[in-house]
C-alpha cells in the first residue's frame, strides 16, 4: 500500500470514529430471529406486547396476515415471556376466511375487564363485514374471542383501520378501547369507544372527522397528571391536502369540543399521536405527534399546549418516515426510552433508532440498529414493541421486517435491554434547553408576492454560545435542499440573508447546528 493510500485509509478511519461515536459505545444483543412460514406472509406486519397469562412477564404476539394454507389466511403467533422465553410459539390463532387478513391491526388493549390479565385486540375481514375482536387474557390460554364488534361493509374500500388501547380515559379503573372505521361512501373516518367494564361491553359512537384515508386513534397516557388517561385523534381534511392531530383529554365524560389542535400541516402522511411513557421521569406522561419524516415530542405538563418541546429527526434527515415505535426502560435507570423505526430508510431497507430518556431530554439519537448482516430483509422497523420478555429486570424489544423481498415470509428480531446503555449527549454541561429559541427566522411565513420589495429571508442567531453555526434546510420528505454556515466572529449582527426568489412554495424544516449537533429545529413556510 502506498503512503498516500495508507494516509487516506487512516484518515477515513479517523472520520468514521469521529462521526460514529454512538455506534461504537452503545450496544444491544439480538436474542433470536423469528421467521414467517409462507411466502409473502408479511410476518411481523403488526405486533403486540402484553402479559396475556398474568405471570408478570410480557408475551409477544406477532401477526402474519397473509399466511395461508390454501383454505384460510391470516395467523397470530404468541411467544410466552419468562425465563424460558424462546422462539417457539405457545399458541397460534388462524383466520376464518381466505381473505381474512387476520391481525392486520392488533394491539395490547390493557386490562379491559380489570381481572389482572391484559387483553388482546385484533381485526379480521369478511366479504360483507369487518370484525374487531377482544380476547381477554387468561392463564388457561382459552382463545375464543370474548367480544366481536361487527361493521357492515357497503364498499370494498370500507375498512376497520385500527383497534387500539386508549387507557383508562374515564377514570373507572377499566382500560378503554378505540376502534377507527374508514367509511368510503360517506368519505369520512368514524371513531368509536368501548368503555372497559366487568359487565357487558358496549360500543359507543364518538364522532366522525375529516375524510377517509390515513388517520390515527391512540391513547397517550395521562399527559396532564389529572388521573384520567388522554388520547389523540388524527385525520385528513380539505381533500386530503391538510392533516391535523388533536389531543383529547380524558374525564368522567369525553368532550371532543375541548380538544387541543396539536398541528395542522400539509403533506403529513400519517397524522396520529403516540405514547412514549415518562421519558424525563417528572410524573407526566409524554407523547409524540406524527408528522411524516419527523416526530414532534411533547413533554407532559399540567397546562399542556400545542407547542411541542423537541423534534426527533431519526439521526439524520433523509432517514425515511417513522413507522413502528414503542417505549420502555431499556437500561433500568428510571427513565422511559424510545425505540422508533424508519422502515423506508435507504430504499425500504429500514433502520431503527433509540432515544434514551433522562431528566433533560434531547433530540440526539443514542443508538442505531440496522438490518442484521447477511439477512435479506426490507422495511426493518415497520413494527416495534417493547416488553419484559426474557425474565430479567430490563425491558426488551422486537423489531419487524415484514415487507421483505418477493417470496420471503417476513422476519422479526428480538433484542434484549441492558444496563450499559447510556445517553451519550446529555449531561449538565452540554444540555440544550429549548425554552429560549436560538434562531429567529423572518419574515415567516414568507410571501412570494412580496418578493419585489424583499427577496430575502433573514436567519438571526440569538445566542453567542458558539462562534460557528450551520443552517440546514430540508423539505418534509427529509431531503436536504440547502445549507450554509454563520460565522459570528465575522458577522456584525449575527444575521445572514437567504435569497428565496426561485424557491418553491411549501413548508420547510430548518436545522440549526454546531459541529454537526442539532441545537434547534424550526418550521419555515413559503407562500404565493
Amino acid at each position: 500500500m502506498s503512503i498516500s493510500n495508507l494516509f487516506k485509509s487512516v484518515w477515513l478511519l479517523f472520520l468514521l470514529f469521529q462521526l460514529s461515536p454512538i455506534i461504537c459505545q452503545n450496544n444491544v444483543e439480538m436474542l433470536f430471529e423469528l421467521e414467517g412460514e409462507t411466502p409473502e406472509a408479511k410476518f411481523g406486519l403488526c405486533m403486540a406486547s402484553l402479559d396475556f397469562n398474568g405471570d408478570g412477564f410480557d408475551d409477544l404476539v406477532i401477526s402474519s396476515p397473509y399466511w395461508t394454507n390454501g383454505d384460510v389466511s391470516g395467523k397470530l403467533y404468541c411467544y410466552i415471556g419468562g425465563v424460558d422465553f424462546n422462539n417457539e410459539p405457545e399458541f397460534t390463532i388462524i383466520g376464518d376466511s381466505l381473505a381474512s387478513a387476520l391481525g392486520s391491526s392488533m394491539s395490547n388493549l390493557g386490562d379491559v375487564n380489570n381481572d389482572g390479565f391484559e387483553d388482546l385486540g385484533y381485526k379480521q375481514y369478511f366479504s360483507d363485514v369487518h370484525i374487531a375482536y377482544i380476547l381477554f387474557g387468561n392463564a388457561e390460554f382459552e382463545l375464543l374471542p370474548d367480544y366481536e364488534f361487527v361493521f357492515p361493509v357497503e364498499h370494498s374500500l370500507d375498512t376497520i383501520k385500527y383497534i387500539s388501547r386508549l387507557g383508562d380515559i374515564n377514570g373507572d379503573e377499566f382500560d378503554d378501547v378505540g376502534i377507527l372505521f374508514s367509511n368510503f361512501i360517506e368519505d369520512t373516518v368514524e371513531y368509536y369507544l368501548v368503555f372497559g367494564s366487568d359487565n357487558e361491553l358496549e360500543i359507543n359512537y364518538l364522532n366522525s372527522f375529516g375524510v377517509r384515508g390515513s388517520a390515527g386513534f391512540k391513547g397517550i397516557g395521562d399527559v396532564n397528571a389529572d388521573g384520567f388517561d388522554d388520547f389523540c385523534i388524527g385525520y385528513h381534511i380539505y381533500n386530503r391536502f391538510l392533516a391535523t392531530n388533536k389531543l383529547i383529554f380524558g374525564g368522567e365524560t369525553i368532550d371532543t369540543t375541548n380538544a387541543i389542535t396539536l398541528f395542522e400541516e400539509p403533506l403529513c402522511e400519517y397524522p396520529t399521536g403516540l405514547p412514549c411513557g415518562d421519558i424525563n421521569n417528572d410524573g407526566y406522561d409524554d407523547f409524540l405527534g406524527y408528522l411524516g419524516p419527523v416526530e414532534y415530542l411533547w413533554l407532559g405538563q399540567q397546562n399542556i399546549t400545542s407547542q411541542y418541546d423537541l423534534i426527533l429527526e431519526f439521526g439524520q434527515a433523509g432517514s425515511g418516515y417513522a413507522s413502528g415505535m414503542d417505549y420502555g426502560d431499556l437500561n433500568n435507570d428510571g427513565y422511559d426510552d424510545i425505540v422508533i423505526g424508519a422502515s423506508n430508510h435507504a430504499w425500504d431497507i429500514g433502520i431503527a433508532y433509540i432515544y434514551l430518556g433522562n431528566a433533560n431530554p434531547n433530540n440526539s439519537v443514542d443508538f442505531e440498529i440496522e438490518v442484521p448482516p447477511g439477512i435479506v430483509g426490507q422495511q426493518f422497523g415497520y413494527s416495534i414493541v417493547t416488553g419484559r420478555f426474557n425474565g430479567d429486570e430490563y425491558i426488551d424489544f422486537a423489531i419487524s421486517a415484514p415487507l421483505n423481498t418477493i417470496n420471503e415470509p417476513g422476519n422479526v428480531y428480538v433484542y434484549v435491554g441492558n444496563g450499559e446503555l447510556e445517553d451519550l449527549v446529555n449531561s449538565e454541561e452540554n444540555t440544550i434547553y429549548l425554552e429560549t429559541s436560538l434562531l429567529n427566522i423572518y419574515p415567516n411565513p414568507y410571501k412570494l408576492s412580496d418578493s419585489l420589495r424583499n427577496s430575502q429571508i433573514t436567519f438571526e442567531i440569538l445566542s453567542n454560545e458558539f462562534e460557528d453555526y450551520e443552517v440546514e434546510i430540508y423539505n418534509l420528505k427529509g431531503q436536504k435542499l440547502y445549507g450554509f454556515n454563520i460565522d459570528l466572529s465575522r458577522s456584525k449582527d449575527n444575521k445572514i440573508q437567504w435569497h428565496v426568489k426561485d424557491i418553491p412554495t411549501g413548508v420547510y424544516l430548518i436545522n440549526l447546528l454546531n459541529n454537526g449537533v442539532v441545537l434547534e429545529t424550526k418550521k419555515m413556510t413559503i407562500m404565493k
